[in-house]
């Protein structure tokens, strides 16, 4: 019975509906070992809040304590007419909905920081290019960028190329020269030519 009304109040909880002696019964529930399977989720959040909660019997004597600020802690001035206890000011709703939103501004900022980033670095390497693609001139180095790219591969490409060949001829070459019979050397020569 007692882990259907733990049930209830989790369910409370995560709608911000819950008293802080609710709150308090979840805290210590979940402080067990064992736990239902489908209970044992909560167990890392509740843990968390436990660390958070507020006792009053936790400070030491002599210790001085601002009382309109533990007034706030005890009853954050919200509670309700008929005693249950305070509900909070911001549901579990509003603040995953503000750190969704603030996650999505951080992700936004960054995404802009990359781009502003990306243009400069474009403008450092190509700056000043441009192309004319159907009469059109493209500066936007953005835009034509895979174009500079695959330009600069097929550089790379034919450079590769041109160095195979050249070494290809300096093969032949040493090849033609090591053959001392001079008709021997014209016929070769005339092989790789063909």
């Amino acid at each position: 019975m007692e882990n259907y009304n733990i049930r209830e109040l989790v369910d409370r909880f995560l709608q911000a509906e819950t008293t802080l002696e609710e709150e308090e019964r979840l805290y210590e529930f979940f402080q067990k070992d064992t736990l239902p399977e489908d209970l044992m989720q909560y167990k890392e959040m509740f843990m968390a809040y436990s660390v958070l909660r507020y006792d009053k019997n936790s400070l030491h004597k002599g210790e001085e304590v601002d009382q309109s600020a533990v007034v706030s802690i005890e009853n954050d001035g919200n509670s309700d007419k008929s005693g249950k206890g305070k509900k909070r000011i911001f549901s579990l709703y509003k603040k995953i909905c503000i750190g969704i939103a603030a996650s999505l501004l951080i992700g936004v900022l960054g995404f802009s920081a990359y781009r502003h980033y990306e243009v400069n670095r474009l403008e450092k390497l190509y700056g000043g290019s441009y192309m004319i693609i159907n009469g059109v001139r493209i500066d936007d180095l953005t835009k034509i960028e895979p174009e500079i790219k695959e330009g600069i591969n097929k550089a790379a490409a034919m450079e590769k190329l041109c160095d195979l060949k050249a070494k290809q001829d300096d093969i032949e070459s040493r090849m033609i020269n090591s053959i001392n019979d001079k008709k021997e050397r014209e016929y070769i020569q005339k092989l790789l030519c063909d």
